[in-house]
């Protein structure tokens, strides 16, 4: 008898199909037409799909928690169908050394109801070799924005870069240019709305910061390049032997799949063979990776397509992400402060381009860049109101809408928000297969309602989506433990495990 057997309607890699997702021990180990579990949990048609991994929020615990905490935003994370967050370092104190990332791991594993990461910055002093064993990723602030985390010295930026891929972490990066945001600075005012938020925080300045980075990336290939022209014969042995090995540990692996994790060959459904079961190559992580945060402007896009398009990526990867808040909201919200946010909400010919962008993956995952401040804070007048705009609990269920109103299609949200983000970072997540961790969420499309901040459990207690449609997860699950089921929280705090 197994631990819990969801029933519905399953996303298997691009196929809805009728059956049971057997969970034991946290893990996925059946999926069947029939199964049986000691909690069982009928759905019918409604929508079985991998919960969401979302690696871009800003929970603020320690240091900040009158605007959120950990067991406030993994709360809020879960009632909106995110079984896995990955928590940014400007806390106070900052996280830029083993020691702060273990004390704060040590706060925050006592409050989280679902599983997480965290992330390191950078400073002067950090070491990475010795960081990068505890935490999960390390991120990079090109600019000033919340906290002090600003990564001055840009000569250093190669070697801070290849250091962390040397110590198989990957490299996130806030792309704006602190030279261009300085300059504009001393010649103007401190800006008064959005428009002139938007003013100090240009385009280009998003634009010099992309090209920096891709001009780092395209050196590392080229010298690549120029090492495996020297070495080819040695190489193609290598690598021919290496995917002979590959080859058979697949097909060991398919076999003890099928005969010890319970996969019914002749029940499973299968998924269609027009769409892509694996939407980012997880072979690529052993390369030099970068990835950009929150990319926002259409000169960004631009770069990011034609890095894309003409370098040869034998030997580096380029992955980035898009906000609900770029995609959604622009320069003309008219909620003044409470749109303040860095990159700030830019021109609607930008939100066109992110969605051609996020559409025809050159931009392949989609994150919140949750950042809540308290009403009191963003009713300051605008030069003295903090930057940010939560979104953990909202994210998936806007997407949703979207798909239901067929402005996305399903595939292209479970992939961002699922199966890419978990890909990224080698987590056993995003996806409903078996020796996958037990995370998944139930949507009716048939319940759509409307946003409102009443209903959220942010801390911060407000949104920028008010009013706006969404369809929020009936179940979720994390490792095969309820976390919210029908509106109500089923799990303790503590319960959320920790993945670097």
């Amino acid at each position: 008898m197994l631990d819990l057997v969801v029933e519905g309607n399953a996303y298997l890699d691009g196929a809805l199909n009728k059956c049971c997702i057997g969970i034991e021990n946290g893990k996925i180990v059946a999926i069947k037409k029939i199964l049986k579990g000691d909690q069982h949990f009928d759905f019918g048609d409604k929508l079985l799909l991998p919960a969401g991994v979302d690696i871009h929020v800003h929970f603020r615990d320690p240091g900040f928690l009158n605007k959120e905490d950990f067991y406030t935003g993994t709360l809020s994370a879960a009632f909106g169908g995110i079984s896995c967050i990955f928590d940014m370092p400007n806390t106070k104190p900052a996280v830029n050394s083993k020691k702060t990332v273990l004390e704060k791991l040590k706060i925050v594993s006592k409050k989280s109801l679902i599983d997480f990461g965290l992330y390191s910055s950078i400073s002067s002093r950090t070491n990475i070799t010795a960081t990068a064993k505890v935490c999960s990723a390390f991120k990079i602030y090109l600019a000033s924005t919340t906290g002090d985390l600003l990564f001055s010295d840009k000569n250093s930026l190669d070697y801070v870069l290849s250091k962390i891929n040397d110590n198989n972490r990957i490299p996130t990066i806030h792309a704006e240019s602190e030279d261009v945001i300085l300059a504009l600075k001393k010649q103007n005012p401190p800006p008064k709305n959005l428009h002139e938020h938007l003013r100090a925080r240009p385009n280009d300045a998003e634009a010099q910061a992309v090209s920096n980075i891709l001009k780092i990336m395209s050196h590392w290939d080229l010298n690549n390049n120029i090492k495996s022209h020297k070495d080819q014969k040695s190489i193609d042995k290598t690598n021919l032997l290496k995917n002979e090995i590959k080859n058979i540990t697949k097909s060991m692996n398919l076999l003890k799949s099928n005969s010890n994790k319970g996969l019914d060959i002749s029940e499973t459904p299968k998924p269609s063979s027009t769409t892509s079961t694996i939407p980012l190559d997880t072979d690529n992580l052993n390369k030099k990776h970068v990835h950009i945060c929150h990319v926002t402007t259409s000169e960004g896009v631009s770069l990011i397509r034609e890095f894309l398009k003409s370098n040869t990526q034998e030997s580096v990867v380029l992955t980035s992400e898009v906000t609900p808040h770029h995609l959604l909201l622009n320069e003309r919200f008219d909620g003044n402060t409470f749109g303040k946010v860095n990159p700030p909400l830019r021109r609607v010919e930008d939100q066109a381009a992110l969605w051609s962008a996020l559409t025809d993956g050159i931009i392949n995952i989609i994150a919140s860049d949750h950042a809540p401040h308290t009403i009191e804070e963003k009713n300051n007048e605008f030069a003295l109101a903090p930057s940010g705009i939560p979104g953990v609990e909202t994210m998936l269920p806007l997407m949703f809408s979207h798909v239901k109103h067929n402005r996305l299609p399903l595939e292209k949200v479970i992939n961002a928000i699922t199966s890419t983000p978990a890909a990224l970072f080698q987590l056993p997540k995003g996806r409903l297969a078996n020796g996958y961790d037990g995370d998944l969420i139930v949507i009716d499309f048939y319940k759509e309602n409307d946003i409102k901040a009443k209903n959220l459990h942010s801390k911060c207690e407000w949104t920028p989506y008010e009013n706006m449609a969404a369809i929020f997860p009936l179940l979720t699950v994390v490792r095969g433990n309820i976390i919210v089921k029908d509106s109500n929280l089923e799990a303790d705090p503590g319960l959320g495990k920790f993945y670097n």
